[in-house]
């Protein structure tokens, strides 16, 4: 009796087990891609990125799916592929698709391997990771939702506000480097050195047609001014923070100047003024000329949960859009602009990190 209660006890798991890799199987995430996008209501292309991969996560998380980090999780030596990074980037990038998203499956991180570092941990089946990346308004970003879920208990739930969901390129790779990811490609070998793993990873975007320019990160010191001429456009976007080692809130410290005129016009891409996560309110713009920039060791991190009471709740905290219809008339043409940055010195002492370009 015993050994027919055990047998169906095997039957029944079994079954439960080959019913959910049927109904996993036979999920087409390319239609819930484009099911999200009828149902999404934000406003830019960012924000749809970032909804439809929080959305995918909310469908693996209601499917009972973890992320598959470990031997443990693989089977130890078998070839359980569901959840791991390749099976959930597959699974979004077929959603991105859904959506009209033009995505890359190929984009591959590989720790430096050798005996030594095989020796040492030969359990590790993450010394190859992939990951989609997305080109939004020329930048690129990275939806890393099988990391966020191994920040988040291995779930995949909660990853609209991830710091993972959607972070710029050049971000991600001195995040990964931290965790010794020494290669960083698509289709060609990587390197060890971040400007060069960076600029390897863009030519293969541009070679596979995704991604056509981006514009690059500056360093200012304080006391230094950065000018640069420009061809007219609609919108001009600077993309600024605060070196600092953690988010502790902002100063107005940079002053900007177009056309030899102080900038004071409003921001065209968010508020005049935010709100952190500890409830206190400040304006973006100081005067005379100059604008509030937040601390921080990257481009996302305020808006995350990471930031604690520094969390901007509102807009995109280091991105700045203004409108050139402040500097000119649209029947004056293509009329060039010239571009003035310069650090006052309110930043401790910090020096400030940049990028800036024209938006047609």
């Amino acid at each position: 009796m015993k050994k027919i209660i055990t047998a169906l006890l095997i039957c029944i798991i079994l079954g439960i087990g080959f019913s959910f890799l049927f109904v996993y199987a036979g999920i087409d995430w390319t239609l819930f891609g484009k099911n999200c996008n009828n149902t999404f209501s934000g406003k830019t292309e960012l924000d749809k990125v970032k909804y439809i991969t929080s959305e995918v996560g909310k469908r693996l998380n209601d499917l009972g799916i973890k992320a598959n980090m470990n031997r443990i999780d693989r089977g130890f030596f078998g070839k359980n592929e569901v959840g791991t990074c390749g099976d959930v980037s597959q699974k979004l990038c077929m959603a991105f698709e859904g959506a009209g998203i033009k995505s890359n499956t190929c984009l591959v991180l590989e720790k430096k391997q050798g005996l030594l570092s095989t020796i040492l941990d030969p359990l590790d089946v993450n010394y190859i990771h992939g990951t989609p990346v997305v080109v939004v308004d020329g930048k690129v970003y990275v939806c890393d939702l099988w990391v966020h879920a191994g920040s988040n208990n291995k779930s995949f739930n909660n990853a609209q506000a991830s710091e993972w969901n959607c972070m710029p390129l050049g971000e991600y790779i001195d995040r990964v480097k931290r965790a010794n990811y020494r290669t960083f490609s698509t289709d060609s070998p990587g390197n060890g050195d971040g400007k060069v793993m960076y600029n390897t990873a863009v030519e293969a975007l541009m070679k596979d047609g995704i991604f056509k320019s981006e514009a690059p990160l500056t360093t200012l010191k304080v006391d230094e001014s950065w000018q640069e001429n420009f061809k007219g456009g609609k919108y001009i976007e600077l993309q600024a923070r605060i070196n600092g080692a953690k988010p502790a809130g902002g100063n107005y410290c940079l002053e900007i100047a177009i056309n030899g005129k102080k900038l004071s016009a409003p921001l065209a891409n968010k508020g005049q003024s935010f709100r952190f996560q500890d409830g206190r309110t400040f304006s973006y713009y100081g005067g005379p000329g100059a604008w509030l920039l937040f601390y921080s060791p990257n481009f996302s991190i305020n808006n995350s949960k990471q930031a604690g009471g520094y969390q901007v709740l509102q807009g995109q905290a280091c991105t700045y859009r203004w409108s050139l219809s402040n500097f000119f008339k649209p029947d004056e043409g293509d009329v060039g602009i010239t571009v003035k940055l310069y650090h006052n010195g309110r930043s401790s002492g910090q020096p400030v990190s940049f990028s800036i370009r024209v938006l047609d």
